[in-house]
């Protein structure tokens, strides 16, 4: 109602309509364990708007945090609401590192870390130690705290398996000491890494308590050991094999030796002064004058060694003369000690150059006087000796007295 100064009024009525505002509710802050997530709704509004930056949808999900809404309603009224979601940790719970252990060491205890409300164990136990289960995969725990809120840790405890040991089967040459041996260590691979564990003792079936045995004869041989963690045994079989000999030594012949081997296995092989170049034939030629030292090894690889000295000399007697009238005296023209060069050639030939005879000196021990198996007159002969090795030439004369 209104009046004017000189009193006239006038008045008019008005409705006015107020809305409520839009009902928003998130619901209570919410406290919870890592990981936990929640969903926030709301119901339908034309205009929603998010603290995330999310808009028009009435429901979203979310982590830890503080989160709000505002919505628009059909009226244009405003209205909003906000939430915290609070995490509390994980319990962090230790059980160690996996343990491997001797069979000796069983039964094991695991002890989980104190401060907890609650202890589950795989096997249903609720204490906080329990004697580990060998036969499990795994010995796993979960924990829970003040705030509900859960975590677990698993340990793995086996009985460490024996080591892989061994003694080797092998031979000997009679009448050699064999000496078997435990070693001082195993060693082997795990995990990429190699693994060394010594050896505490010993004791062979000799009643040895050395890490070495010796031995003399064929048989079954066998040693325990003791690594710290298992008792090993095992066992070794030895074979000997007769060893050959050198039964002598032919050095007849110039700069070259013959080994004669018995006993052992054959076949043999030869070797002169390097082992490790041996040979089928028993025969070693050119060989130079000094020490030298003989090899024989059988099939089974047994040996025998034997040292000479070769004083090997080329100097030789040529008789001037001979007499073939077959009175048995001196009818053969024979060169005393040129057998040892076997290889040798010699020729004859008259006055005039002519080639009477030619003969190597293993095949003939002299020249007999004749030609064509006929007696050559009373002259004197020409000769030509090739020593060989040694590719020294000798030239000379010979006279035939009948």
């Amino acid at each position: 109602e209104v009046w004017t100064e000189n009193g006239c009024s006038s008045a008019r009525q008005i409705e006015v309509d107020v809305h409520p505002l839009p009902s928003v509710d998130l619901g209570p802050d919410v406290e919870g364990c890592a990981g936990l997530t929640a969903t926030l709704s709301i119901g339908d509004y034309p205009e929603i708007y998010w603290s995330t930056g999310v808009t028009k949808v009435n429901s979203i999900k979310v982590e830890r945090g503080s989160y709000s809404v505002e919505v628009v309603d059909e009226n244009g009224c405003r209205n909003g609401d906000e939430m915290t979601l609070t995490w509390h940790p994980v319990p962090k719970v230790e059980l160690g590192p996996d343990l491997h252990v001797c069979p000796g060491e069983c039964p094991v205890t695991i002890e989980a870390p104190e401060g907890f409300d609650r202890y589950e164990w795989h096997d249903g136990s609720s204490s906080r130690a329990i004697a580990a289960n060998l036969m499990d995969t795994l010995n796993r725990v979960t924990v829970t705290d003040e705030h509900n809120c859960q975590g677990w840790d698993t340990k793995v405890v086996s009985a460490l398996p024996p080591l892989p040991f061994s003694l080797t089967d092998t031979t000997a040459c009679e009448p050699e000491e064999l000496v078997l041996d435990a070693g001082t260590q195993i060693i082997e691979e795990y995990a990429g890494e190699e693994i060394i564990t010594f050896i505490q003792s010993y004791r062979w079936g000799s009643s040895s308590t050395a890490q070495t045995d010796t031995i003399r004869e064929s048989g079954e041989y066998w040693v325990e050991i003791y690594d710290g963690c298992h008792y090993l045994r095992d066992t070794a079989i030895v074979e000997y094999h007769p060893a050959p000999q050198i039964a002598r030594l032919d050095t007849t012949y110039y700069a070259q030796a013959t080994v004669f081997a018995e006993n052992g296995t054959q076949p043999y092989s030869y070797a002169l002064d390097d082992e490790g170049n041996m040979q089928p034939e028993n025969t070693f030629k050119n060989i130079e004058n000094g020490e030298h030292t003989v090899y024989v090894e059988d099939h089974n690889g047994c040996t025998a060694v034997t040292v000479f000295y070769s004083d090997s000399q080329y100097e030789i007697n040529i008789p001037g003369f001979f007499t073939p009238n077959s009175d048995g005296y001196n009818d053969v023209w024979i060169i005393d000690d040129i057998d040892r060069l076997p290889d040798s050639t010699i020729s004859i030939y008259d006055r005039y150059g002519k080639l009477l005879r030619k003969f190597l000196i293993a095949d003939s021990p002299g020249w007999d006087g004749t030609y064509l198996n006929k007696p050559v007159p009373s002259d004197d002969y020409w000769y030509v000796i090739h020593l060989k090795p040694v590719d020294k030439i000798i030239k000379g004369n010979v006279t035939v007295k009948r």
